[in-house]
């Protein structure tokens, strides 16, 4: 019997295609929105960085992987339009995301060894260089004390211990692994979305709008608060904050990103004009906000400060003009610049920015940009590679590696501060995810980059879009932006449109154009027919006529053989569905474990939010039980648990009778043995087991601390502690490395340290053994110490001064011109040579004419001498400098009385 098509089977086939494209229309759609709000909403909670807003933020991009999920079951079959280059990035994140999977999984203990080997130093005892045994990771590793490090319900928690994995910290690669999985997904969906060009100008326009309310409030901020406070309100430690955006550093991420696209659309308004663009220019209101909107974005990002944020945009236009480089884009290109430039000047002059006093100053003076403490981050970050050469130590380690490998300038060592970011996006995951994990994100960056400038030259939205792309990629070689999930979001959405543009232009095949076809009718943009069959339909009606007129049920009529083709493509339709059912359901259930994930991070900040508020109502008990709440939904988070710690500390310090509870003593001692197998970098743990340990096992005690040491050489309070232990139980010899250790990197213990040394050493000794060849600390004993010895004078510890302050090179603390010439004063005080100490800070004041303090002084200093006209001029200086310091006025009522008292 033969069969023959019919009409009512056609119109059901177009009927159940026209209904495919409603699907995948609705998805689309749903998935746009959801990517859209996220982008609009993100940068206005802090960047997302916190636990809600991340997790608000991950909510609206599991929306959008779930939309695209329905669309594979029941839509169209999506198309891969990000050719090579969307490839390359996204096996670089798949890479960068495996290699933070890799960080989970328990390996053979040789294996371990042998491709990590910081594993074994950093995790077994070792020989301290004072010979004690550093024995602070024992109880971290081996099995003996897991009854008392599993108490209080954490029995899961044997999945995060490290031991046998390459890497350090579990819970850190964990959380960052499913981020760039997250990127990569959300790469994946809109490369395969249709109509890449007007999709590009959408998120142009949402960038535009967004860019220049983020660029208004940042100025209205900045000119309208004293540095520090965001939304008016919130205090940011270290008044680092500009815009929503907890550090003025990462501000310019997001508005480079805004301000290429918006260029983007201006560019390409002009090229449609054609030789008429220059009166359209300024003749068109449309552009005349185009280029308001481009002024205060540019003008925000400089009033920033942010000095890797405006060189990374200047330089990522310059090399767009280059690839875009034609004598019409010269002249149209100058015009655009001029037209931007003129606008940013007069603002600046309205709101009175001084560019001369700005962070950017410092960009054309070589030796002090050259003094920037990324230096010494980026040693710290390449210090630990040869560790962990090719999977990393783990995430969220560098803190840790900036601590252990402690910077010699006072200025920056962290005994009160940590880094958390090697501020250099490509040394950082190169230090917590090894070489893999860095070939990972350059296969990635250079795939975006091959893209977009190819992208750019099509087109001028593309060139805007470029403009942004570059320059984050650029700024992240100094700085660690792309972090801030506001920004990384934004920044995906961007990169895998501009891979998706068109890049090269030729004549067709007839492959190629029937190729086309069937991306056309994919896209929707034949209007006639844009919900017609795929080609696979239509090889498959094609197949039923053949059928109809060879024979049978596909039989060949004269030798009964099946048509070949008819199963090919029943073959190839099954597996194509089976995979679109696979990948379907792999992405809704990663949509669905990432915000499980990130819901505890959730409840995890609400709690400790709620900690806080307990604190201030002194209220330490629920305080307390809040923290553990926390820790409780966010069990592998090692920072949580130090915090935790932390606060059980200052809740027994508001205690009335001061003394902590028994139950409050084991819980610290419990939460380090934890905190230790989580993370064996962390030196608060060891600290605190000696601090709240056995008091009477004294070689146990002081092994943590010399294991805290280790871990943490700047920090001064634990040098103290070490010392005092040393000299307890070893004598003041052992003692003194640690003393003078604590001195380098603070004053603070000074008096202390000379007090235990008082009848142990003379000042010669002192000079030799325990006082740094530092001149600020070599002038802070010369003051301190006759108060607490007869036997030590002054002048030996100021004469040390002067002789350090001749060789900068014998310390590394940095000092100016300005503040040598200072501390030379005060050391020539101390001697008594006034003569000479007043010249020094003449020439001190030279340097920096503004420091009341060295006022102050200098009028002391001609007080002293009975220069009372010198020294009065030199005090109302220092009064109109800052009319309010006390000791300018009661120098200066000294002055007065000193005058009347003259005949």
């Amino acid at each position: 019997m033969r069969y023959a098509p019919k009409a009512e089977d056609s119109r059901s086939m177009s009927d159940e295609s026209k209904e495919a494209w409603r699907i995948t229309d609705r998805c689309e759609m749903v998935a746009d929105v959801a990517l859209c709000a996220a982008i609009v909403l993100s940068p206005w909670a802090f960047g997302s960085t916190e636990g809600v807003s991340l997790f608000l933020l991950m909510a609206l991009a599991a929306v959008a992987l779930l939309s695209f999920a329905v669309r594979l079951v029941f839509g169209t079959r999506p198309v891969w339009r990000a050719s090579t280059a969307g490839w390359c990035v996204v096996l670089g994140l798949l890479v960068l995301s495996s290699v933070a999977g890799i960080h989970q999984v328990n390996l053979p203990r040789g294996l371990v060894h042998s491709i990590a080997p910081g594993v074994q130093r950093w995790s077994l005892p070792t020989e301290s260089n004072t010979g004690v045994r550093d024995v602070g990771a024992e109880s971290a590793v081996d099995g003996s004390n897991t009854a008392d490090v599993l108490t209080g319900g954490q029995a899961g928690l044997e999945g995060w211990f490290f031991g046998n994995k390459l890497g350090l910290n579990a819970g850190g690669s964990y959380r960052f692994g499913l981020q760039v999985l997250m990127a990569g997904c959300l790469f994946a969906i809109v490369s395969a979305g249709r109509q890449p060009a007007l999709r590009l100008r959408r998120l142009a326009l949402v960038g535009l709008g967004m860019g220049t309310c983020l660029a208004v409030f940042g100025i209205a901020q900045h000119f309208g608060s004293h540095d520090g406070l965001v939304y008016w309100a919130f205090e940011v430690p270290g008044g680092l904050g500009f815009g929503p955006f907890v550090n003025r550093n990462h501000f310019p991420f997001y508005m480079n990103l805004c301000l290429g696209l918006g260029a983007g659309l201006l560019i390409d308004k002009l090229d449609g004009l054609g030789k008429h663009w220059l009166r359209a220019l300024f003749g068109e209101a449309s552009f005349s906000w185009l280029i308001a909107a481009l002024a205060f974005m540019f003008a925000s990002l400089v009033i920033c400060v942010s000095r890797g944020g405006v060189m990374s945009a200047i330089i990522a236009v310059m090399l767009v003009m280059l690839v875009r480089l034609r004598p019409a884009n010269a002249v149209r290109t100058t015009v655009i610049v001029l037209a931007i430039g003129i606008p940013v000047s007069l603002l600046f002059v309205w709101v009175g920015f001084d560019l001369a006093e700005s962070r950017l100053n410092m960009l054309v003076e070589t030796d002090r940009y050259t003094q920037d403490g990324r230096w010494h981050l980026w040693r710290a970050a390449l210090q630990s590679v040869d560790e962990f050469p090719w999977f990393g130590s783990g995430g969220e380690t560098y803190r840790y590696w900036e601590t252990i490998h402690s910077h010699a300038d006072p200025r920056w060592h962290s005994g009160t501060m940590q880094s958390l970011r090697a501020d250099n996006e490509f040394l950082d995951v190169l230090c917590e995810y090894g070489l893999v994990g860095l070939a990972g994100l350059l296969l990635a960056t250079g795939g975006l980059l091959w893209a977009v400038l190819h992208a750019a030259r099509r087109s001028g939205l593309a060139a805007g879009a470029a403009i942004g792309v570059i320059a984050v990629l650029i700024h992240s070689v100094v700085d660690f932006g792309l972090r801030v999930p506001a920004t990384g979001l934004l920044a995906v959405c961007v990169a895998a449109l501009m891979c998706c543009q068109p890049v090269v232009v030729r004549k067709p095949s007839r492959r190629s154009r029937s190729r086309r076809r069937y991306q056309m009718i994919q896209d929707g943009g034949d209007g006639a027919s844009s919900h017609q069959s795929s080609d696979r339909e239509s090889r498959s009606l094609q197949g039923a006529v053949r059928s109809a007129v060879v024979g049978g049920d596909g039989e060949d009529a004269s030798s009964g053989i099946r048509d070949r083709g008819d199963v090919s493509d029943s073959i190839l339709s099954t597996r194509d569905t089976v995979i679109r059912y696979a990948l379907a359901a792999w992405l809704v259930i990663f949509a669905l474990w990432t915000v499980r994930v990130n819901r505890r991070y959730a409840v995890a900040e609400l709690a400790k939010l709620s900690a806080a508020d307990q604190m201030r109502r002194a209220d330490q008990a629920s305080a307390v039980a809040e923290m553990g709440a926390a820790v409780d939904a966010v069990p592998e988070a090692v920072e949580l648990r130090i915090e935790y710690v932390r606060t059980i500390q200052a809740a027994s310090a508001m205690r009335s009778d001061a003394k902590m509870p028994e139950r409050w003593t084991k819980e610290i001692l419990s939460q380090s043995r934890i905190i230790q197998r989580l993370c064996p970098l962390t030196w608060q743990p060891s600290a605190w087991l000696a601090q709240y340990g056995d008091a009477d096992d004294a070689d146990r005690h002081l092994q943590y601390l010399v294991r805290a040491r280790r871990l943490h050489p700047g920090q001064p309070d634990l040098a103290v502690l070490a010392g005092r232990a040393m000299q307890s139980e070893k004598g003041v010899t052992a003692a003194l490395v640690h003393y003078r250790d604590s001195l380098t990197y603070s004053t603070e213990h000074l008096q202390e340290i000379l007090q235990r040394l008082d009848g142990q050493l003379d000042a010669s000794e002192l000079v030799d053994q325990v006082l740094p060849t530092d001149p600020v600390v070599l002038l802070r004993a010369a003051q301190v110490a006759p108060t607490v010895s007869d036997q030590w004078e002054s002048a030996v510890f100021a004469e040390a001064a002067l002789l350090a302050v001749k060789r900068p090179e014998a310390y590394a603390r940095d000092l100016d011109r300005g503040e040598t010439e200072a501390l030379r004063s005060s050391a020539l005080e101390i001697l008594g040579r006034n003569d000479e100490a007043i010249d020094a800070m003449r020439m001190a004041l030279n340097e920096d004419p503004e420091q009341v303090q060295w006022r102050v002084r200098m009028a002391t200093l001609l007080l002293a001498e009975d220069r009372l006209d010198q020294a009065t001029r030199e005090v109302r200086i220092a009064l109109q400098l800052r009319p309010s310091d006390r000791s300018a006025k009661a120098l200066q009522q000294e002055l007065v009385r000193r005058k009347s008292l003259l005949p």
